[in-house]
């Protein structure tokens, strides 16, 4: 498995932990109905075009993750619930990422959680960025 796809993956699985995310699913598989959860929020991330660089026998790339939230709109304190999911989501993006996966002494820059409330009932959308810097080296 290449680093990126390794870094996506965990990426899933810090999203899929967040308490109040019933699924993480990808722009292809959001649009089936099918793959919701009965409860909770569905993220999707949208794994951007990379850049990459080449130095020696490795490549630096750099990745960059959309990621939208669609939340049920909470009945009760919704500007609190949606404030909390907020900020567990960007703990869950930005905790310590393990070091063979990212380039040494890099941390990933986040940018958002940005919250979008809907105009009549509906869902409210809890977006944000995630760009990171991956060092891999080429195969032989």
């Amino acid at each position: 498995m290449d680093k990126r796809y390794a870094v996506q993956a965990e990426l899933e699985a810090r999203l899929q932990a967040v308490e109040g995310i019933g699924a993480v699913l990808n722009p292809v598989d959001v649009r089936d109905p099918a793959n919701h959860p009965a409860e909770g929020a569905v993220a999707v991330v949208w794994a951007m075009q990379p850049t990459s660089v080449v130095q020696g026998n490795g490549i630096l790339w750099q990745q960059k993750f959309g990621i939208d939230i669609k939340v049920d709109w909470p009945e009760e304190n919704p500007v609190q619930t949606l404030a909390e999911l907020s900020s567990r989501i960007a703990y869950a993006l930005v905790r310590k990422w393990p070091h063979d996966l990212l380039r040494a002494n890099k941390s990933p820059e986040l940018s958002g959680p940005e919250m979008r409330y809907p105009e009549k009932g509906g869902a409210a959308v809890i977006s944000a960025d995630l760009s990171m810097e991956i060092a891999e080296k080429i195969p032989d």
